[in-house]
């Protein structure tokens, strides 16, 4: 590979050193032909580089890294620097206007589908002696600029193997310089700004032809594309809105509006308000970032702003605030301050309500700035306004804009046939001051001084005003030629800029469409005419500025705009107020610069003294002794912007000149670089630094002195603080000291970018050594891992391990208070150590015991004690659980939704002898009757003895949850039963559990239970014995799918929901896969265990699920039946067995049923369409068996049990979220609560503490089963891992990540709910198209199934049909050799009948190793094997 040339100056001349084509010095890219080296980054390096420096990088096949010296980099960058001719002839300036790039669309829209590539070749085109060359490229290059990213991405690595060019598609024979890599950087990103404009250029096109007004607007805007610039800042808007005109290009579209775009449309209707209006809009990003305020304190500490101090000093009653709600549209709040009621409207929904997150933090907001009202809840209420429904996807933004502005300056309502018109008034309104500023000169048009100062003021209607007579006009003396009289007379109407700055009275049709909704009188400022802006902190920053440049600089008393140079004693207008540029321009005139080294010429007004009034002088008061004292200077006890200020900085002073400017007066250059300088020079530049500082730090005094310090000042009172001196006070009218006291104090974890030369490392050593540091930063080079540990804590890299975190805690206190011979007693603990340490100690306390006595921590006793006081659980149905159940719920402040459920476990059978020590009662615990009470000792035996015969088998728990994330549940009730009890004995358990809830005020929203045929007829019960019932139904196109919700009410205000656990009905849909009695049969496919086997354990297949998934299979395993029905299974059927199309689509429907309710990522609507997708398969696949000749409900289907859960789940989610959205619509779902899985994490936490327990173990385990479970949530025990276990319950419920609460509590309306129905309509006709079924005929067929009452009265399935013998088997169960005699012929074909029964078994056995696909042919092989009767 050739070596390329570079260019490299050293003593002996020049040298070729740089590559790629970079530009020379000549051409205006760099200062000199050398590649310099900050030393301060590379220590190691001189100034200036060698040849072989380089020639030991470039083409040496290295690799580029983060140790990549500087000097590499630095002549890497060279490479890429773009030649300033080149790029302003290559890109439109930012005041072209839209049209002009408009017409070059052409050009910016071919593109090249080949990419540039780099090449090793020497450039031969766009050299620096030809730069006009470039446009002759530029349809080239434009054609390339896809070729940018790749070429950025790839350029460190070509540059280092030793690419000199790059090769454009277009143009092969050319090899263009490296510097068109950034060039093409550059032209795709006003590629993409122009894309931006065509696009809207064409929706103007579209807009025009909806309707007349349309077309008038669309007009006018087309007019401004002539004028407006097509890129760059928007100007006439406060400092709180930075929009641009890509922003801007954004309303000519159906784009979404961003926060600069609602921010610009605030402050124009904010400007155009009626003066004394007491009504503030506050800035759309203004929740962020209170958001992130909070975060960061708990305490609000600005309380400085506009906003903050309105409300405080009570100077506003109204707020009103755009809210970006789940990241998806605009909202709009209205505050009422008075009444402390707030109003929320929605654009999509009329029943939306506000995000509870973002209630709390504008509810915490007011209660630091408005006392009073702390404790007090913002009350909802209508809003005053109407905000129009819109019913597209991306009007959100500008109705909330069009609302406020109808609301407060009476323009036209929004509505859906107008969306076109509002976003083209808002596209003219927000562009007035970028028209105006066109239409008129520099010199505001033509008018004086005088009336454009009128002008200015009538701008900004929102300041006061102050009147001051300027009809006398001026001074000719002293006014440089200004005209002596002034035209009082001005436009009484500032709403339009246009027409306060352009004294035009016609305007055109279309602007006085835009403004003729304005009421007259309302939203003006009626500005008089006479008047003057009253001169603020902003005129003394000027003045500070001008004198600076003039010491004796003169200014007029009545107009900003006016400066009197005293060298040319000449007034000089200010292009505008408090701008200082054309005072500086002039300052360095030839002719200025002249008249400067000559004495200056003060005016007149400068030898005339003030005199008192009625002209006469004040008498002269009585000589006062002083005495001098040391001047204090400015001390951080009299000033707190001092003190921060001595905080903050590490430097000995300030206010000299930079030092690039010190090393340019040393040394006579332009344009010296602090990189260029050698140490020794370095050195004299910080000398001379540190003797023109014109103030210096005294941090041990904590004092800031003037340079020139008088030393003394003379007081009259020895006993209290002298004043500052006259020198070190005028530090506080210096502009650049002021800027060092208003700069905000940086965070701790930035302070470590502050430069080395900023910081003094000799101090910071000593403090070190002070504190006994030292060690610890020289341990190991600085890599010793305890101060890696150290640096992490305070960086915040430990805050999620607060359990090492309260250890470390803990062994820093034992250790010190050992070392000091203090008792351990007393030590406060962190409360998530604490509950590590219960945990522990709970699950083995000898291994407790060790841990403490290394490490620290709460001792045994104390950790029992602690469990002590936590209130004791009560066997049975006892009042004090509920009780206590209902304080933890008023302690959490929580008033929503409750859930309810229960579930049975195998119990020891045994029986316990229990005595509350209070009443001397003795309870016998462990029967199925429940406990049972005896009053005598006397009877003790007896009754014991009876109850013997009756031991419990079964335990059964009754929960109460908060359905939020980290709340654990809790226990009420814990009864001892019969496995064999009947619906009807636990209904009346039931009842008692309800009645006991409902004394505490608990009304739980769901009932859950597991699957059983009791469990199910226990809820059928419930469900008919309710108050009251509503139904709701969801339309659908076909009668039959449409699903009619019933809530049902506890009392005559209480909704419940009965439900059935979705991770239970994942395991039941995975076990009739695993069942041998049953053929599953979905259209012209079947499905059975041979198939799941043949996916996992077939020879050379990679399967996603284990061996443990299919052989010797747990049925309770969840994460096995999560497997199931996972996506990577899924794909892998698709993918090896393609035939197979009733097995996927099965899997999918039950993943798709158990994931709405499982997943913590979708919204309510998604959940809807899921789980009604999957019902409408299920019906139809349930009809298409019922119908077919020859399937078997109980063969070819699912079990009955089944077919009902699945079809419970259903309908249960659908159910919840209605019940929701009518009566908790503040408060989030989180389906996944709702259901048994807590009750089984309880019984396996028992199970972990005794595998076999009876139900006096259980009572006595409730401590560490509360311990336990707290540490559960609290995450403080590790979740199981997948591989470490084969089988058991996975207790998902307790995470708690990535869940946005927000989008949780937004609900599906009615019509969406509809519209959700034909979806999933849509979707189930796609699934069973693919297994050959007709969905539309099968749903309009289906019939609901009767629901048995129990068990015993349920036949095979609900509706079947009677009917004879229809297979072989039948026929030959009906042959009875004892009933009659039979002969020899008849006796040897019911043998042949019996062997054929016998084969056909073994055959279909046989089928299932060696399964091909059905096809229609067998259903009529399988008919023709029927026996008829």
């Amino acid at each position: 590979m050739p070596r390329c040339t570079h260019i490299l100056t050293t003593r002996r001349g020049t040298r070729p050193l740089l590559r790629g084509g970079g530009p020379t010095p000549e051409d205006g890219g760099l200062s000199e032909n050398t590649i310099n080296v900050d030393s301060e980054s590379d220590e190691e390096c001189s100034s200036h580089i060698t040849v072989s420096q380089l020639t030991d990088w470039i083409a040496c096949g290295k690799t580029w890294n983060d140790a990549i010296p500087s000097y590499v980099k630095h002549a890497r960058n060279n490479s890429r620097l773009v030649p300033a001719a080149s790029l302003s002839l290559s890109l439109p300036g930012q005041d072209e206007t839209i049209s002009s790039v408009l017409a070059h669309h052409e050009r910016f829209s071919r593109k090249l589908e080949d990419p540039a590539m780099y090449s090793n070749d020497v450039p031969n085109i766009l050299l620096p002696d030809t730069p006009s060359q470039i446009t002759d490229c530029l349809n080239h290059l434009w054609a390339s600029t896809n070729s940018a990213a790749p070429l950025r991405l790839g350029f460190n690595t070509a540059w280092l193997n030793g690419a000199q060019s790059i090769i454009i598609p277009s143009d092969p024979s050319h090899r263009y310089p490296l510097w068109v890599e950034k060039l093409l950087q550059e032209m795709y990103h006003c590629h993409k700004k122009q894309r931006l404009w065509y696009a809207s250029a064409s929706w103007l096109s579209e807009t025009a032809c909806l309707s007349p007004s349309s077309a008038v607007l669309a007009a006018e805007c087309q007019e401004t594309f002539g004028v407006l610039p097509w890129a760059g800042p928007v100007p006439g808007f406060s400092s709180a809105v930075h929009l641009t005109m890509a922003d801007l290009s954004r309303f000519l579209s159906n784009e979404w509006l961003n926060d600069e775009m609602i921010n610009a449309g605030l402050d124009y209707i904010l400007r155009d308000m009626q003066e004394g209006c007491r009504v503030m809009l506050v800035n759309s990003l203004f929740i962020s970032s209170l958001r992130k305020m909070r975060k960061r304190e708990n305490w609000y500490s600005r309380k400085d702003t506009q906003l903050d101090k309105a409300i405080y000093n009570k100077d506003t009653d109204e707020l009103y605030i755009p809210l970006h709600v789940c990241n998806s549209h605009w909202t709009l709040i209205k505050i009422d301050l008075v009444n402390y009621t707030y109003s929320y409207s929605d654009s999509l929904s009329r029943s939306a309500q506000v995000p509870m997150e973002i209630m709390s933090l504008l509810q915490w907001w007011l209660e630091q700035l408005m006392p009073e009202v702390s404790g007090k809840t913002l009350k909802s209420i209508a809003a005053p306004y109407s905000m129009p429904q819109q019913r597209d996807s991306y009007s959100w933004g500008v109705v909330v804009l069009s609302t406020l502005a109808k609301h407060l300056l009476d323009f036209e309502p929004w509505s859906n046939k107008t969306k076109g018109d509002h976003r083209l008034q808002w596209f003219l309104r927000l562009t007035q001051g970028l028209q105006d500023s066109n239409e008129g000169s520099d010199d505001t048009c033509g008018m004086d001084v005088q009336e454009s100062l009128v002008l200015q003021t009538a701008l900004k209607p929102e300041l006061q005003l102050d009147d001051i007579d300027l009809t006398g006009g001026l001074d000719n003396g002293d006014n440089g030629g200004l005209p002596t009289n002034f035209i009082a007379s001005v436009k009484q109407d500032s709403r339009s800029r246009k027409r306060a700055l352009s004294k035009a009275e016609t305007l055109t049709l279309s602007k006085k469409t835009r403004h003729s909704s304005h009421t007259p009188g309302t939203g003006h400022l009626k500005a008089p005419a006479p008047i003057f802006r009253p001169r603020g902190a902003g005129f003394f920053k000027f003045r500070t500025s001008i004198l600076e440049l003039d010491v004796h600089a003169e200014f007029h008393a009545k107009s900003d705009l006016l400066v009197r140079c005293s060298s040319c004693s000449k007034w000089l207008k200010m292009r505008s107020r408090h701008d200082t540029k054309n005072f500086k321009i002039h300052r360095n005139t030839a002719s200025c610069l002249e008249k400067q080294h000559s004495p200056s010429t003060p005016s007149l007004l400068t030898f005339f003294k003030p005199v008192t009034r009625q002209g006469i002088s004040a008498p002269t008061s009585a000589p006062v002794h002083t005495i001098q004292l040391p001047c204090p200077g400015l001390t951080k006890e009299s000033r707190s912007d001092v003190a921060q200020y001595l905080r903050r900085t590490a430097t000995a002073g300030g206010g000299a000149p930079s030092r690039s400017k010190i090393a340019n007066s040393l040394y006579g250059s332009d344009n010296l670089l602090w990189r260029h300088l050698s140490p020794l020079q370095k050195r004299a530049v910080c000398q001379r630094e540190i003797a023109l500082y014109r103030w210096r730090n005294f941090r041990n005094l904590g004092t800031v002195f003037s340079a020139r310090c008088m030393l003394e000042v003379g007081v009259t009172n020895v006993t209290e603080e002298p004043p500052a001196c006259t020198e070190c006070q005028s530090l506080l009218s210096l502009q650049v000291f002021r800027a060092q006291l208003r700069r905000p104090m940086p965070s701790e974890q930035n302070m470590k970018f502050v430069p080395k030369r900023w910081r003094d490392e000799d101090v910071g050593h000593l403090y070190i050594k002070y504190h006994g540091l030292q060690k610890l930063l020289d341990e190991d080079g600085g890599g010793s891992p305890w101060l890696k540990f150290a640096k992490g804590v305070v960086d915040g890299l430990y805050v999620s391990n607060e359990v090492v975190l309260g250890m470390v805690q803990a062994l820093v206190i034992k250790t010190d208070r050992l070392q000091k011979d203090q008792t351990l007693k007393g030590i406060t603990y962190t409360r998530i150590f604490s509950d590590f340490a219960n945990t522990m100690a709970s699950l083995s306390p000898r291994a407790y015991e060790m841990f403490r006595q290394h490490l620290g921590g709460p001792t045994t006793r104390s950790l029992r004690h602690l469990r002590a006081k936590a209130p004791r659980f009560k066997p049975g149905i006892a009042r004090a659980n509920f009780q206590a159940a209902k304080a933890v719920i008023e302690r959490l402040g929580y008033h929503g939704p409750l859930t309810l459920s229960w579930d049975d476990t195998a119990l020891e059978p045994a029986l316990a002898i229990y005595q509350e020590s209070k009443n001397g009662v003795f309870t016998i615990l462990g029967s199925s009757a429940g406990q049972i009470d005896v009053q005598s000792e006397a009877d003790l035996d007896r009754v014991f003895d009876d109850a013997q015969k009756s031991q419990a088998d079964k335990l059964r728990l009754y929960l109460v949850g908060v359905p939020l994330h980290k709340v654990p549940p809790m226990v009420v009730a814990a009864v001892s039963r019969k496995g064999s009890d009947s619906a009807g004995a636990l209904y009346s358990l039931h009842n008692k559990i309800i009645q006991m809830l409902h004394s505490v005020e608990i009304f739980p929203v769901s009932m859950s239970a597991d699957g059983t045929e009791v469990e199910r007829s226990l809820q059928r019960t419930i469900e008919s014995a309710a108050v009251k019932v509503t139904d709701y139904v969801i339309p659908n196109l076909i009668d039959t799918c449409q699903i009619t919700i019933h809530l049902h009410f506890q009392d005559n205000s209480h909704p419940f929901v009965t439900l059935q656990d979705s991770n239970h009905g994942r395991k039941t849909g995975r076990n009739q896969l695993f069942t041998g009695a049953r053929l599953l049969v979905m259209g012209r496919s079947a499905m059975f265990y041979s198939q799941l086997r043949d996916c996992v354990i077939s020879p050379g297949v990679v399967s996603p699920l284990f061996h443990r998934d299919i052989e010797k299979v747990d049925r309770q395993d969840d994460r096995a039946a999560a497997r199931l029905t996972s996506a990577a299974f899924l794909s892998h059927i698709l993918a090896s067995h393609p035939e197979w199309s009733a097995l996927p689509v099965y899997l999918f429907i039950l993943g798709e049923m158990i994931d709405a309710w499982q997943n913590r990522l979708i919204t309510h609507l998604e959940r809807v369409t899921m789980v009604m997708t999957a019902r409408f398969v299920l019906m139809a696949w349930r009809t298409h068996v019922t119908k077919h000749p020859a399937y078997l409900m109980n063969i070819q289907f699912i079990s009955r049990e089944s077919y009902e859960i699945f079809i419970k789940i259903c309908d249960g989610l659908l159910s919840l979220i209605i019940l929701y959205r009518q009566y908790h619509p503040t408060y989030p779902l989180l389906p996944w609560l709702h259901g048994t899985e807590n009750c089984e994490h309880i019984f396996g936490i028992l199970r972990q503490l005794k595998t076999d327990f009876t139900y006096m173990d259980m009572l006595y385990l409730q401590p560490k089963l509360r311990t336990l479970l707290i540490a559960a949530f609290s995450h403080i025990v590790s979740e199981q891992d997948v591989k470490a276990t084969a089988a058991g319950y996975d207790h998902s419920y307790v995470l708690d990540t990535k869940i946005d609460l927000c989008a949780l509590a937004q609900w599906p309306t009615d019509a969406e709910m509809a519209e959700a129905s034909h979806r999933a309509f849509d979707n189930a006709q796609q699934l069973l198209k693919a297994v050959g079924i007709e969905a539309m005929s099968m749903l309009a067929d289906y019939k609901h199934p009767i629901p048995s009452s129990t068990p015993k009265q349920q036949c095979a399935y609900a509706d079947a049909r009677p009917r004879g013998p229809a297979t072989l088997a039948e026929l030959v169960a009906l042959y009875d050799a004892s009933a009659a005699s039979v002969s020899f012929d008849q006796q040897d074909r019911i043998e042949a009948c019996q062997t054929a029964l016998v084969s056909e078994s073994i055959g279909r056995t046989m089928d299932m190793y060696v399964y091909t696909p059905l096809s229609d042919s067998i259903g009529q092989s399988s008919s023709s094997q029927r026996i008829v009767a």
